[in-house]
C-alpha cells in the first residue's frame, strides 16, 4: 500500500480545484501511483461537475436533492449488489465515494486494472479490509501456498465472523470485459452474505448478472441515472453565465446529452472563450471523444492553468 493516505492526496489536490472527501482508503493513494494521468481526468479535477456533489457554487438545493436520490440507489442491505455502470467522465466513483464516506468504517474499497492477476486481485482483497480492520487475516503472510480464490473464501468467512454487515466497493478500470467474466464469477461466489457489493464498471458483463442476483437483490445504475437533467442543466449555464436563449449555446450543450464532464468541461470553454465546440463531432469522429474535448479545452486555457495541469500530471510520483 502507498505511504499516503487517501484523504491526503486528496488535501493536495484541492489547490487544483478538487475536493477531498476523507475517504480512509490507502488502497486509492497506491492506485494512483500505477495509474497513469488521463487528459480528461485532469480536466475534470479543474471542471468539477455538479452531478459529483461539486461544483463553483452551484445550486446546493438542486445538488443536495440529486444526491439524496443517487444515494438512496446505493443504500440495501446485505446481502446485495450494486452495479454503477458508465464511461469515464460520468461520475461514478466520485458518487460512490461520497456515499462510501457516510459508511467509511465499515466500507472496504479497492481498485483494479488490467495488469492485475486474479492472486493480485486476492491480496488486494486483504490489504484493503486492513484498512478498516487492523491485523486481519493474520495467516496471509504466512501461507503464501494459498490458491487465490481460497484467499477470498477465508476473507469472507472471517468478515461473517465479525457480525456486522460491510459494504465493498471494487472500482474497476479493466478493459478486458471476457477475462473479467470467469473472474468475477470465481470471487463472487466466495463472498460472505454479510456484505453488500457495489461494482464501479465502465462496461457491461450480463453473462454475471445471474451470479450477482443469486446473493440477494440486483441493482444497476446507469448513466439513465447519472446524467443531468434539463433543470440541472439549465443550473450549471446559469452558474456560468451561458445564455442558453442562444441557439449556438443549447445546441452545443445538447449535444453532450448530460454527459457530466462534458457539460461541465463545455460550460467552462464557452463562459470563458465565447465560443462553442461541436462534442457531437467529437463523438462521431473520435474513439475518445472526452479526451479531445479535454484535449481542446486545455489548450485554450493560459500558461498558469497549463502548468498546474501538468504538474498535477505528474502527482503519481509522490505517492508511490
Amino acid at each position: 500500500a502507498g505511504a499516503v493516505r487517501r484523504d491526503e492526496v486528496l488535501q493536495h489536490v484541492q489547490a487544483f480545484a478538487e475536493v477531498g472527501r476523507n475517504r480512509g482508503f490507502d488502497n486509492f493513494a497506491r492506485r494512483l501511483g500505477h495509474q497513469t494521468a488521463h487528459t480528461g481526468q485532469l480536466a475534470d479535477l479543474l471542471f468539477r461537475t455538479a452531478g459529483a456533489g461539486v461544483g463553483h457554487d452551484v445550486n446546493r438545493v438542486e445538488v443536495a436533492a440529486r444526491a439524496v436520490v443517487l444515494f438512496h440507489l446505493l443504500e440495501h442491505q446485505a446481502p446485495s449488489t450494486t452495479i454503477v455502470l458508465a464511461p469515464a467522465g460520468y461520475g461514478k466513483t466520485s458518487l460512490v465515494a461520497e456515499w462510501a464516506a457516510t459508511h467509511k468504517d465499515r466500507v472496504i474499497w479497492l481498485t483494479i486494472t488490467d495488469s492485475d492477476s486474479l492472486a493480485d486481485m486476492s491480496s488486494l482483497f486483504i490489504q484493503a479490509t486492513r484498512n478498516i480492520i487492523p491485523n486481519f487475516a493474520p495467516w496471509f503472510e504466512t501461507e503464501s501456498h494459498i490458491r487465490p480464490v481460497e484467499i477470498v473464501r477465508r476473507w469472507g468467512n472471517e468478515l461473517l465472523a465479525k457480525g456486522v454487515d460491510f459494504i465493498l466497493v471494487i472500482d474497476n478500470l479493466r478493459e478486458n470485459t471476457k477475462r473479467d467474466v470467469e473472474i468475477a464469477v470465481r470471487l463472487v461466489e466466495q463472498f460472505p452474505p454479510n456484505l453488500h457489493f457495489v461494482s464501479l464498471r465502465r462496461d457491461g458483463i450480463e453473462n454475471v448478472y445471474p451470479t450477482f442476483a443469486s446473493r440477494g437483490q440486483l441493482t444497476v445504475i446507469s448513466t439513465n441515472q447519472l446524467a443531468f437533467n434539463e433543470s440541472e442543466l439549465n443550473s450549471l449555464a446559469s452558474m456560468f453565465n451561458v445564455s442558453l436563449e442562444n441557439r449556438g449555446n443549447l445546441e452545443t450543450l445538447t449535444g453532450a446529452h448530460g454527459w457530466p464532464s462534458a457539460v461541465s468541461m463545455l460550460l467552462h470553454h464557452m463562459a470563458k472563450n465565447q465560443s462553442q465546440i461541436n462534442f457531437e463531432n467529437l463523438v462521431a469522429s473520435e474513439s475518445e471523444p472526452l479526451r479531445a474535448l479535454a484535449t481542446t479545452v486545455i489548450q485554450s486555457l493560459d500558461a498558469s492553468t497549463k502548468s498546474i495541469i501538468s504538474s498535477l500530471s505528474c502527482a503519481r510520483y509522490l505517492v508511490t
